[in-house]
């Protein structure tokens, strides 16, 4: 794979070093409570922490980046207990028993991401920083779609009329990508599948499988298997269950994204 600064651009010294991700969780279980009490966080957090975890060691050993993880709750225990994680820190966000949105927990995301600097996103020591946004294959279009809308928001808001200290070349501050890209509504190739042809560049989720508790089970699992990242466990958001039902919730989700104001449809997600 191409280290990620190298690839974002000609000219990747505009571009810090080291990365961030983003993890969503795609629901829980009732018997996940809060990040010290949590069991069992759902088969697909599980998934997600075992691909955010084999991401950060791949990318730390290989091209020596360091990855600040910032992930939701729920993703944050998983990845807090499996075992494989002793060098992966994670930063939580998310209220237990609370509901919040996509535009919510990225909100809180940004938040941590510059804690140092509270009172404004712009910070010259975070210029330029590039983001991974890590969330199931089909939840990433909404993801992107809401934090770039968030992006350009927050940007239009803070700076208007003022000088862009750190904008260079009109690019943005916090340079967002997906864990799949070029970004498809298809679901991602697999490097292991030599019957399809794929233009993919980066594809975090190829390659991992982890023991994840369903149904009263452990089972190894991937994202290639034929449940795609969905399981029968997650509670309370019963669409999570099945792929046909989630994509016809996603479709609304981002009807009403647009219609509030979360979503901006004339901003790209690709």
């Amino acid at each position: 794979r191409i280290p990620f600064h190298d690839d974002l651009s000609k000219d990747p010294t505009i571009y810090s070093k080291d990365l961030v991700l983003f993890i969503f969780s795609f629901d829980a279980t009732a018997s996940c409570h809060s990040v010290q009490d949590c069991p069992l966080p759902g088969p697909t957090n599980e998934l997600l922490a075992a691909t955010a975890i084999r991401f950060v060691n791949e990318t730390a050993k290989k091209y020596r980046q360091t990855v600040r993880v910032i992930a939701q709750w729920e993703v944050a225990a998983s990845i807090r207990q499996q075992t494989q994680a002793q060098k992966v820190s994670v930063k939580a966000v998310g209220t237990p028993g609370i509901f919040q949105n996509t535009a919510e927990i990225f909100q809180l995301m940004l938040y941590e991401w510059n804690s140092d600097d509270p009172s404004g996103m712009w910070k010259t020591e975070n210029c330029h920083q590039e983001a991974i946004l890590l969330a199931h294959p089909d939840h990433l279009r909404r993801v992107m779609w809401t934090a770039r809308t968030i992006l350009q928001s927050q940007q239009s808001h803070q700076l208007r009329g003022k000088e862009q200290p750190c904008t260079i070349k009109g690019r943005e501050t916090l340079l967002l990508r997906t864990a799949i890209e070029p970004y498809s509504l298809e679901w991602p190739v697999s490097i292991a599948d030599t019957t399809t042809t794929s233009s993919q560049v980066i594809n975090l989720f190829d390659s991992v499988s982890t023991t994840v508790h369903t149904n009263g089970k452990e089972l190894v699992k991937s994202w290639y298997d034929d449940n795609l990242g969905f399981f029968p466990d997650g509670f309370p958001q019963k669409w999570t269950h099945r792929r046909e039902v989630w994509l016809l919730y996603d479709q609304w989700a981002v009807a009403k994204g647009i219609v509030t104001g979360t979503i901006d449809a004339d901003v790209s997600f690709s």
